[in-house]
């Protein structure tokens, strides 16, 4: 899967983090994922809803649109589409077409955050959204966080995943503050099973208070935030 295909730069068969469980209200919101635009908002059972966020008629932006109860109602002629995507009510005509819809995507709330599944419908599984706890990410007894922010990232995500894997930069980039250049080194190690011998790179000790700059040594409160790009 990695590296992607020049004509594919992310999976859709995943839970992606679509916003801040506080920023949806019942004022809709636009978020953009996979280069497709979404329309996000709470319905008036405070349900999470995201459908695509184009009208289907003339493609205005449903995110400038306004609530009618649980339906969503386009800015432009007046059209409602419900939490299905399903259109509701045309107000010059009687007949609804069938076609006339759009794309719902399954949603989830959890960790503060609004998850959302971009892939087939029918393969979603809440289960597969990652255990912050499980993790060690989430630790309410220990950590307090205090500030949400948002990073917009003009390059794909693997790139993050890449720099947040490589510690050996830590005390080289980040020496004044989280990291000092001992923590760089890294010895090799050998596992010998009955079948093969495997061979892998292991940090040979854990790092602590004393090989830490004093900036990283002191208790801080956790910083999250979302990496976004479009």
């Amino acid at each position: 899967m990695y590296p992607f295909r020049k004509d594919l730069f992310a999976t859709e068969s995943r839970w992606y983090v679509a916003c801040w469980d506080e920023d949806v209200t019942d004022q809709p919101i636009e978020r953009w994922i996979l280069n497709r635009p979404l329309v996000v908002y709470r319905d008036s059972t405070g349900r999470v809803v995201a459908l695509d966020g184009r009208c289907p008629h003339r493609g205005f932006p449903l995110a400038k649109s306004r609530l009618c109860g649980s339906t969503i109602e386009c800015g432009y002629h007046g059209m409602r589409f419900d939490a299905s995507g399903a259109c509701v009510h045309i107000t010059s005509q009687e007949h609804i077409p069938s076609k006339m819809r759009v794309a719902s995507y399954p949603v989830h709330e959890l960790w503060n955050w609004v998850w959302i599944w971009m892939g087939d419908p029918q393969l979603a599984d809440v289960r597969d959204v990652p255990d912050h706890i499980a993790l060690g990410l989430t630790d309410t007894a220990n950590w307090e966080s205090d500030v949400k922010v948002y990073s917009h990232v003009a390059a794909r995500y693997q790139l993050l995943h890449d720099n947040l894997l490589d510690l050996s930069q830590v005390g080289f980039l980040h020496g004044s503050t989280i990291g000092t250049a001992d923590l760089a080194p890294i010895a090799r190690s050998s596992t010998k099973t009955s079948r093969r011998s495997r061979r892998s790179s292991a940090c040979s000790r854990q790092a602590s208070s004393r090989s830490m700059s004093p900036c990283a040594a002191t208790p801080m409160r956790s910083r999250r935030g979302i990496c976004s790009s479009r």
